[in-house]
């Protein structure tokens, strides 16, 4: 039998971001305990629990300042979140806890991020400057089966003999992306749970697959570390959108279709961060028993 209690404040909303979910908590202090791994992973299933992809734990400080942090539904802490930084706007706007129709600044575990929230259909987002060095990823190109240097100064690597040259990107979260038109479904459940365990990620990886759809446009799929496979990913999106800007050697604006829906993604250049610009929507709100559950 285990034993699992949400700490204290008891109630939580559900939101979702091209139907990437969360459970999304406004803590009542600046120093309330963020909820244990075991917690997470309770109130996540989706049988036995809330459901969720994740958990979205903010906190507004005295001075006004809101602070997003992101539990993945594994229970381990990621960095940053695209789709959550839009829910958790979106949640702030709506509670008048953050203003409307103007940037304000959300701190995250990978910085602040500057995020506009125009309406529920359009919030804009400035998230990372991509990084495409490994070492910052982290990720080990010498135990890869291949790795390159592309003239850009990023990074390429093959995981095994079978799979399409993947590039690296760190959006605050590290990314892995492939675009390859002949992809199956098969070999991205493969590759992308493999990829977790893989020598030459330590921390595991977001793996992306994508494919070119247009002059200007992507289909993506992303496994998200510590969920796996998922209808959309902010980050993800961002990450295929820059990789696929040195591969066709131009910046600037790509819709990136997933299975939730699509994003706009802007990358202006390099040492600037990517814009993106997608919805958000409620889904439910309601309390936490406070009585300890049991199973």
């Amino acid at each position: 039998m285990t034993r699992v209690s949400f700490p204290p404040p008891h109630a939580w909303a559900r939101m979702e971001g091209l139907g990437n979910d969360f459970i999304v908590v406004l803590a009542d202090s600046a120093e309330a305990a963020l909820p244990s791994a075991a917690e997470v992973r309770e109130l996540c299933d989706r049988h036995l629990g809330l459901g969720g992809d994740g958990l979205l734990w903010l906190v507004v400080h005295d001075d006004g300042t809101p602070r997003m942090t992101v539990l993945n539904a594994d229970g381990s802490r990621a960095a940053m979140c695209g789709n959550g930084l839009r829910c958790a706007a979106l949640y702030l706007t709506d509670r008048g806890l953050a203003p409307r129709d103007a940037v304000f600044a959300m701190q995250t575990d990978s910085g602040p991020r500057r995020i506009k929230v125009r309406d529920a259909d359009r919030i804009e987002a400035w998230l990372e400057i991509p990084e495409l060095q490994p070492v910052n990823l982290p990720a080990d190109p010498s135990v890869a089966h291949g790795s390159r240097v592309l003239a850009s100064g990023a990074t390429q690597l093959q995981l095994d003999g079978e799979m399409s040259w993947g590039t690296l990107v760190s959006m605050g979260n590290p990314h892995l992306v492939l675009i390859d038109p002949d992809w199956s479904r098969e070999q991205f459940l493969r590759i992308g749970h493999g990829a977790q365990h893989h020598p030459a990620l330590p921390e595991g990886i977001n793996l992306g697959w994508a494919r070119l759809s247009g002059p200007d446009s992507l289909e993506l799929e992303v496994w998200e570390r510590g969920v796996g496979p998922t209808r959309a990913c902010g980050t993800g999106a961002a990450a295929a959108a820059v990789a696929a800007s040195l591969a066709q050697n131009r910046y600037g604006t790509w819709l990136v279709h997933q299975p939730g829906g699509t994003l706009r993604c802007t990358w202006p250049g390099p040492d600037e961060p990517v814009i993106q610009i997608g919805p958000a929507r409620w889904i439910a709100t309601g309390n936490w028993p406070t009585v300890t559950r049991s199973r």
